[in-house]
């Protein structure tokens, strides 16, 4: 290798390691960066399988290839989406400190420094590009300030390592589709089975009509004389008629949409099932309307989820391990859902309303993992899925 070419590799290293440098200033623009997947599911064996990638027919562009998909892989550790914490200054100084020897021992030395030259050229156009989105989604020159800690409650929720009843997913910021920005609290798990969850912030997907718990004669809820859509309400030992209003019905999975199910912190409620976290989910619907009858309970307590969650055996660890989603122990998790967190009742019905809180308690639970997380709530929506370009589309 020639004294020029020489000091060409060596800006070019020098130049990977500044834009290394200024993502690990700004861990945001880490989050945009996106591999393709190295495995994909399949249903019907109900395991993952290894993706199929092209490789091209020359040896020396399948070892760039290689030593640029590892490096990638490095960087996002083994995922497809970036998963805090890391250098990536510190990552690319031991990937190139341990794979240029082995790269450098399969390439004819006259070849070595164009395909060096190559390799560096490919890697900074990808940090450029993906730098580049990072800039104009955050809206930002360098440097992602933190929205303050009085903006969001105290959580004590910590990641934690296997998947168990109560944990909560968090997913990534580039997740796409219906589970983007989403909350899981997992109720069932079974490695050899899957697990079942709700999401905790779906989308408003209808209106459930309180009359039909009234399907029962007047005699039942007390001796006055209701409408359809009213009940007797014990109030200091008296008894008022309480208008049962029509309640908001939220996505809870793409599994079972035309089942209800009904999510509450009552304990004590005949029939309820414990969820995790001061959690339960069900209970008969006459012990419902006797809670509300005795002001134990307001209907406006119910969280009412159309669906729920669902993957087969062992399909959530690869995902997992793609990094589609960040896995917590979900403590504190209902404080999220309590009536002095929502502010005025009145102000969260509206449509507005409803997607900024969805989005708040999903970011709510990243600012208090703390670190890079929380820098990860400074990502505006993704809404660009279709325009999403992989490091692989580089090569």
């Amino acid at each position: 290798m020639s004294g020029k070419e020489n000091q060409v590799v060596i800006a070019l290293y020098r130049a990977l390691l500044r834009s290394a440098r200024r993502f690990d200033r700004n861990p945001a623009w880490k989050a945009f960066i996106a591999s393709k997947p190295r495995e994909q599911y399949d249903f019907l064996r109900q395991r993952w399988l290894p993706s199929y990638i092209k490789q091209p027919e020359d040896s020396i562009e399948r070892l760039k290839l290689s030593f640029l998909h590892s490096t990638v892989e490095d960087l996002l550790q083994g995922g497809t989406f970036y998963k805090p914490f890391c250098s990536w200054q510190n990552i690319l100084k031991e990937a190139f400190r341990l794979r240029f020897r082995e790269y450098s021992a399969f390439v004819y030395s006259e070849k070595l420094h164009s395909s060096l030259i190559d390799l560096g050229f490919r890697g900074l156009r990808i940090l450029e590009h993906f730098e580049n989105i990072a800039r104009s989604e955050l809206n930002t020159a360098e440097g992602s300030c933190l929205e303050k800690p009085a903006e969001y409650p105290l959580l004590k929720v910590e990641l934690i390592d296997e998947i168990q009843k109560g944990a909560l997913l968090v997913s990534h910021p580039l997740l796409p589709g219906a589970f983007a920005r989403t909350l899981i609290l997992i109720h069932e798990y079974y490695p050899q089975t899957g697990a079942k969850g709700f999401c905790l912030n779906g989308s408003k997907v209808g209106v459930f009509d309180p009359s039909v718990l009234l399907n029962k004669s007047p005699k039942s809820l007390g001796e006055l004389n209701l409408g359809d859509d009213s009940l007797v309400k014990l109030e200091d030992g008296n008894e008022k008629a309480y208008k049962l209003s029509p309640q908001p019905v939220y996505w809870g999975g793409p599994v079972a949409t035309n089942t209800l199910f009904v999510l509450h912190p009552f304990s004590e409620l005949e029939g309820a099932v414990d969820v995790g976290h001061g959690i339960y989910m069900g209970g008969r619907s006459s012990a419902m309307i006797e809670w509300i009858r005795k002001g134990k309970a307001r209907l406006e307590d119910f969280l009412l989820l159309a669906g729920c969650s669902s993957w087969s055996c062992y399909q959530l660890e690869g995902e997992l391990r793609q990094h589609s989603w960040f896995l917590t122990n979900g403590n504190d998790v209902d404080k999220l859902f309590r009536a002095d967190f929502t502010q005025d009742q009145h102000v969260v019905k509206k449509e507005e309303d409803i997607k900024w809180l969805q989005n708040y308690r999903w970011k709510a639970v990243l600012w208090n993992l703390g670190g890079e997380y929380a820098h990860f709530t400074n990502i505006p929506s993704w809404k660009r899925n279709d325009e999403m370009k992989f490091v692989e589309d580089f090569s």
